[in-house]
């Protein structure tokens, strides 16, 4: 009487570990089959993520300006009884924001100033502006913007901004109105080309 009859099952354990050594891995064309559903679903994936991402820091690049432009309300405060913003540029709100802001890139130089809400080159910019008397105000426009933010960042400082322009539109025009978000959604357009002006007193 033989081993295999004695023991059947080795034979099918021969049998098993032949056909598990004749098995292959994924052959190159299922390989590249795989990597093209890969690369669709992170194609449309990928924008889905990063407007949440967008969307997530509005509400600090919000607090963050807030905070600043009250720094800079006090300065001004304390120069003059009427405030006049004749000197304000962009490098006095980068120094109003430098060190304390994690919503905002200031440059090396101070000068420069960059939002983290739209294109990596979306900058900041600041100017004098008039509302009743001469330089009386200043601006802060935010160039750029991914519509992600839009219109949550004009919502999010209408309390601080006496007006507020989106995409060249006025959506809030005077420190009594109220901010039409209707309108200024309706004036963002896709990606990251939308412009918001906000006017501060």
């Amino acid at each position: 009487m033989s081993l295999r009859e004695v023991w059947p099952f080795t034979l099918y354990r021969e049998k098993f570990i032949m056909s598990k050594s004749r098995q292959r891995g994924f052959t190159l064309i299922e390989l590249g089959i795989v990597l093209t559903i890969v690369a669709i679903l992170t194609l449309f994936a990928v924008p889905k993520v990063r407007g949440f991402i967008i969307t997530g820091k509005v509400q600090s690049t919000g607090d963050d300006l807030t905070t600043a432009v009250a720094r800079i309300r006090g300065n001004a405060a304390g120069i003059a009884a009427v405030p006049a913003y004749t000197s304000m540029t962009t490098a006095v709100l980068a120094k109003a924001l430098v060190n304390r802001t994690n919503a905002f890139t200031v440059d090396a130089t101070v000068t420069t100033i960059y939002h983290k809400i739209g294109s990596s080159t979306a900058a900041v910019t600041t100017a004098p502006a008039t509302i009743t008397a001469s330089n009386d105000a200043f601006t802060v426009t935010f160039s750029n913007v991914n519509i992600s933010a839009c219109p949550d960042l004009a919502t999010n400082l209408q309390s601080a901004a006496e007006v507020i322009t989106v995409g060249g539109t006025t959506v809030k025009a005077n420190a009594s109105a109220t901010l039409d978000a209707q309108t200024a959604a309706t004036k963002c357009s896709d990606g990251d080309n939308n412009t918001f002006v906000f006017t501060f007193r």
